[in-house]
C-alpha cells in the first residue's frame, strides 16, 4: 500500500466473486462497495493487485481539484 502499511496480500490473488464473504471482506479491505469492487472486477478481472491499482484510478480520478 502507498500509505506505509506492510501490505501482506498476494496481489496475483484472484478474489472468488460467486462467495459473498469474500467479496464483502475485499470491499472492506479495498475501501470501496461491493458493487464497486464487482464492477471493477468485470472491467479488469479479479487479480487483486489490478483491482487495487484500477480502483486507486478511479479514486484519484473522482477526487475534486482544489481551486485557487
Amino acid at each position: 500500500m502507498q500509505d506505509g502499511t506492510v501490505e501482506l496480500v498476494n496481489p496475483k490473488y484472484v478474489i472468488d466473486l460467486s462467495r459473498p464473504s469474500e467479496v464483502t471482506w475485499w470491499a472492506a479491505h479495498l475501501a470501496v462497495s461491493e458493487m464497486d469492487l464487482i464492477d471493477a472486477a468485470k472491467t479488469v478481472g479479479a487479480e487483486v493487485g489490478r483491482l487495487s491499482s484500477y480502483l486507486r484510478q478511479v479514486k484519484a480520478r473522482a477526487e475534486p481539484v482544489p481551486q485557487p
